[in-house]
Parts: C-alpha cells; sequence; structure tokens
C-alpha cells in the first residue's frame, strides 16, 4: 500500500520480513513492484534467439533493441509494472478473495521456466498441471498466479512459486480451449482472441539485419500456432470473438485508441453472441475506421502542432464526424455500447464536444 505522502510512481521497497502484516494480496503488490539487480548478461546470437522466441506477443509490435540490450544487461526485465497495476491491486479496488469464494471455476495459465511446463491456477489457488492434477506445494493468492499469466519474459520478470519461476503462459498457449473443454467438461466455450490473424506484409524484413529476421520467423511461428489453436476451438463449438482491424499496436498506449479498441472488442463480442450477418458486421467495421480516420486527423491538430488551425483538417474531421452519425444510425443498436450515439459529437482524446 501506498504510504502517506508517498507518489504513486515512487518505486516500492521490496518484501522485507514486516510482510506477515500484509494481506496476500498486498504482498503480491509489493512483490511486483520490486525491483531486484540482475546479474550480467552476455550479449550473444543465443541469448538474442531465446529473448525473440519468448516474446511472440511483442511480433507485431516496433520493438526498440538498444533498449532491450541494455536491460538484458542490467535487469531480468526492461520494465516493471507501475501506477496502473498499483490501482489494481489496491484493497479499495479489488479483493482477490471473492474469486476464491465466488463459486466459479477458473483456470490461470502460465508456463515454468524450469520445467518447460504449462500450468494452471485455480480459484483455490493450488497449482495444476495441464491435466488438471494438483501439483505438490502450497496454494496462493489468486493475484499471484494472475502476476505470474502477465509475466511476459524480457518485458516483465519471472514470480517464482513452490520453487519454480513462471511466465507468461501464451508461450506455450494462447487460447487454451483444450483444459476447458478436456478437463473442465465446458460445452459452450467463448474465446477472446486479442489481435487479428496474420501479419502485415513487410517488403524490407528480406533485406534486413539478423534482428529483424528473427523476430519476423518468431512473429510467422506465433501467429501459426494461434491459428491452430483458434481452429481447434471452432471445431470444439466455441463462441470465438476475434477483431479483424488491427486497431491500435502491442505497445501504444494512445487514450483515444484504447477507447476505441475497448468499444470495437465490444462490437465484436455482440456481433458473435447474436450472429450477426457479414452486411451488419461491414457496418459495425466501418464506424470503427471512421473513428480512426477522425481520432488520427484530431490528433495531428493538437495545440502547438503545425496543423492547428488548419481551416481542411477541420473540414475533413467535421465531415468524418457526420459520417459517423449516418453509420450509427443505420446499425444495429444492439450490437453498439451504450454510449455510442455521443461518438460523432465528442472527441477522442476527451469528453469534450466535437470541433463543429
Amino acid at each position: 500500500a501506498t504510504g502517506a505522502g508517498e507518489s504513486p510512481d515512487a518505486p516500492a521497497a521490496g518484501p522485507t520480513s514486516t510482510d506477515n502484516a500484509l494481506s496476500p494480496q498486498e504482498r503480491t503488490l509489493a512483490l511486483a513492484m520490486s525491483e531486484e539487480p540482475g546479474e550480467p548478461l552476455g550479449w550473444t546470437p543465443n541469448v538474442f534467439f531465446q529473448l525473440a522466441a519468448g516474446l511472440p506477443q511483442l511480433g507485431r509490435a516496433s520493438a526498440d533493441l538498444t533498449a532491450a540490450w541494455r536491460g538484458l544487461e542490467r535487469n531480468r526485465s526492461l520494465f516493471k509494472p507501475g501506477p496502473i497495476l498499483r490501482r489494481l491491486l489496491s484493497r479499495d479496488f479489488f479483493h482477490s478473495e471473492q474469486v476464491t469464494s465466488s463459486g466459479m471455476t477458473l483456470r490461470c495459465a502460465f508456463v515454468g521456466l524450469n520445467s518447460g511446463e504449462l500450468r494452471y491456477m485455480r480459484e483455490d489457488g493450488h497449482i495444476v498441471d495441464r491435466d488438471d492434477k494438483v501439483l505438490a506445494g502450497n496454494p496462493f493468492d489468486i493475484s499471484m498466479g494472475v502476476l505470474a499469466s502477465c509475466s511476459i519474459p524480457g518485458v516483465f520478470k519471472p514470480v517464482e512459486m513452490n520453487g519454480e519461476w513462471y511466465v507468461d503462459g501464451g508461450i506455450r498457449e494462447n487460447v487454451p480451449v483444450e483444459e476447458a473443454v478436456s478437463n473442465l467438461g465446458v460445452t459452450r466455450p467463448y474465446v477472446i482472441v486479442s489481435g487479428p490473424s496474420g501479419l502485415n506484409y513487410d517488403a524490407q524484413v528480406g533485406s534486413g539485419d539478423l534482428i529483424s529476421i528473427l523476430f519476423r520467423i518468431q512473429s510467422i511461428q506465433s501467429d501459426e500456432s494461434e491459428r491452430d489453436e483458434v481452429a481447434y476451438a471452432r471445431s470444439s463449438g466455441a463462441v470465438v470473438i476475434e477483431p479483424e482491424l488491427s486497431v491500435h499496436e502491442t505497445m501504444e498506449f494512445d487514450p483515444g485508441t484504447l477507447r476505441i479498441n475497448r468499444d470495437y472488442g465490444w462490437m465484436r463480442a455482440a456481433e458473435a453472441v447474436h450472429e450477426a450477418d457479414a452486411a451488419t458486421q461491414q457496418v459495425n467495421r466501418e464506424i470503427i475506421e471512421t473513428r480512426l480516420q477522425a481520432w488520427k486527423r484530431e490528433r495531428q491538430m493538437k495545440p502547438g502542432s503545425p496543423h492547428e488551425f488548419d481551416q481542411a483538417m477541420l473540414n475533413e474531421v467535421g465531415q468524418l464526424k457526420l459520417h459517423l452519425q449516418s453509420l450509427l444510425g443505420s446499425a444495429d443498436k444492439n450490437l453498439l455500447p451504450p454510449d455510442a450515439q455521443q461518438w460523432w459529437t465528442r472527441s477522442e482524446g476527451d469528453d469534450a464536444p466535437a470541433a463543429s
């Protein structure tokens, strides 16, 4: 917990002997926020290839390998969790014990670095193997399992539980439908895929350096693996919710774009659940594309930019907003979030009305 007068962005101290006074959830936060010095790591082709192989989630991102190099030399990760995680794990926002007592069945996936095996944490905090057999060792607060499941190797440090270090389960399986169908008896799984299948065409990668080639290879392998997993999900009768558009890049943190992406996910879920036809889905897709075009122009006109007072660009934004209004009028209202009719009247950057 943040002490009085402490900045929410200030580094938190690592776990200490006083941790017994903290709740299990608070100990998870203290562990996540601690920064341990790592041993210097030799930079070899083998080390780099292992890093690349462990980052399928970042295949579409423009990785800064210079930062990766320096991060590997200093620590076991490039980043540490910040104020967002601090907020998510605060006791005034979330109580992890409610998951255990909810009556829900949960499996949170992660991979053991020592064993190389896929593992899951149950709702009661016990760790099980891919056959759903309980492994020896103590149970943990569910927040520890979530932290391990989020620990993309090379980006965030691994999480130790019962003598083994764990990282993101997506290293082995991004769509763990087999666990739900084979071991838990789920008859109608719902699968959420976070990114569209396929890769953008890259005309330069073949003539690029070793680093770009290796990352491209890992992106292709990851995409192929996910396609197989989604195909298995469909054959098992799953309702698959997946994007057709790539709204934002993996390492992009623009609030407006994230807001559009959130709404797009809501709409894709509604389309899948209500089995929307192709024409209806096309209208929804055009709504998102129009919002993205308008927001791109709005960002170019931010205060202090060369286009701040560009009347032609302002007129273009106005036309896009009017087109968005028309699209929203023709869309199926059951497939739109509650605030959808306000999209054409507001800027994506804030809650102020859009320029007229």
